[in-house]
């Protein structure tokens, strides 16, 4: 994991908001993450754990979500957060506990670079109310493309998540986070794989490769993970009891 006094230097050299929207695989994502809290009850008391510059925040807000805060070390990222209004602090994730209670937990593209997600994972179904969930998104590399360079290049999941970014501390493939999630008592309950680039297809086309990006192949292919997990006591009603 990056140091506390680190975490400004990463996000100066990072445009997250508008890679959230630049790249496809991000925005397959964004579009994930709407298609579900859209059909959520805008009461809800939610924590967005590592929130960057206050995207996901922003997007929950417009969405009439009016009761949204964040945490995050990099104080840039949380001054460009107060500047939109949204209620942050300075605040590493570890320090989360059970004496906080919230109805929905986001962890978006954070755990990755986390030095013990398992103790995180922890935390967080210990801060979950009763009928909430945790809404997570990692990358796992699967996708075709991906496949397909590590057997290539012959280089490990690992190796190949930190050419994608250098701060990544973990790799795991879906079945492999499912577990971590299973050890830390969630239970995942909504499984999205996406982004799925195809090898060579970019070389003969771009608008052809881009086009095909968005096919999962019946969801076993793709770079990106996103998941909703609840604890392992909880029914199969959604948040707050509301049936899915």
């Amino acid at each position: 994991m990056i140091g506390c006094d680190k975490w400004s230097e990463y996000a100066a050299c990072r445009s997250a908001a508008r890679n959230r929207w630049l790249y496809l695989h991000h925005r397959l994502v964004t579009h994930a993450f709407v298609d579900y809290v859209g059909g959520l009850p805008t009461d809800l008391r939610v924590l967005d754990a590592g929130c960057g510059n206050g995207f996901f925040m922003q997007l929950l807000r417009d969405l009439g979500f009016h009761d949204v805060r964040g945490i995050d070390l990099s104080e840039p990222w949380l001054e460009e957060c107060r500047n939109k209004n949204l209620l942050v602090e300075r605040r590493a994730i570890e320090e989360i506990n059970g004496e906080e209670q919230y109805d929905l937990i986001l962890l978006m593209d954070v755990i990755e670079h986390l030095a013990s997600p398992s103790q995180v994972l922890a935390s967080m179904h210990g801060a979950l109310a009763e009928g909430g969930r945790l809404y997570l998104n990692v990358p796992v590399c699967d996708s075709l493309q991906k496949r397909f360079q590590r057997r290539l290049r012959r280089i490990g999941r690992l190796e190949q998540s930190r050419r994608w970014d250098e701060t990544h501390c973990h790799a795991w493939s879906a079945g492999e986070f499912d577990r971590l999630l299973r050890d830390a008592g969630l239970r995942p309950e909504r499984r999205v794989l996406l982004s799925n680039p195809w090898p060579v297809v970019g070389r003969c086309s771009k608008w052809l490769a881009r086009a095909m990006q968005s096919a999962t192949l019946g969801g076993r292919f793709g770079d990106l993970y996103s998941v909703v997990a609840a604890r392992d006591e909880d029914g199969r009603p959604d948040c707050r009891g509301r049936a899915r």
